[in-house]
């Protein structure tokens, strides 16, 4: 296994630094996700793409309206934890709080309750970690991006 590490500082005022940490490690082959975790991933997406946060319209159709600048379906979302993104690093998709009142009533009874969301979110193709963002709480919470092709391949995996 091959290893590289750089430490940069940042002078960020104050007598403070930041360090930034690049770290690069090259491995042998990576195994594949064992079928039955992506298999969870996909059965969560469904349900979180199912609920109905408003009692009436299911999150995925939020999700579309607000990725055509529905405001209103925006700010629903925000309130059920889910921030929808047209260019997350050039994709456009969706963040998922990982904590937060309206995430967390998301999955009440669920077996994704308590948090355990966020590991089946970080096994879907394309998701990624997100620093903290505001939703609708006025706190920040960290989440995770998911491509907004997701919400095809979930309905139709």
């Amino acid at each position: 296994m091959k290893q590289h590490c750089v430490i940069e500082t940042e002078d960020i005022g104050r007598g403070k630094v930041r360090l930034h940490f690049h770290i690069d490690i090259q491995i042998g082959q990576l195994q594949p996700l064992p079928r039955e975790i992506i298999d969870d991933a996909f059965t969560y997406l469904r349900h979180l793409l199912m609920f109905k946060p408003d009692g009436e319209t299911p999150v995925r159709r939020m999700i579309e309206s607000a990725l055509n600048d529905n405001e209103d379906s925006r700010l629903l979302l925000r309130l059920a934890g889910i921030r929808v993104v047209s260019d997350f690093a050039t994709n456009e998709g969706f963040i998922v709080a990982s904590a937060g009142v309206g995430v967390n009533r998301l999955f009440d009874g669920s077996a994704w309750g308590e948090g355990l969301h966020r590991h089946a979110l970080s096994s879907l193709p394309g998701a990624r970690p997100t620093g903290p963002l505001n939703f609708a709480e006025g706190k920040a919470f960290r989440g995770t991006f998911l491509p907004a092709r997701l919400i095809y391949d979930a309905m139709h995996y």
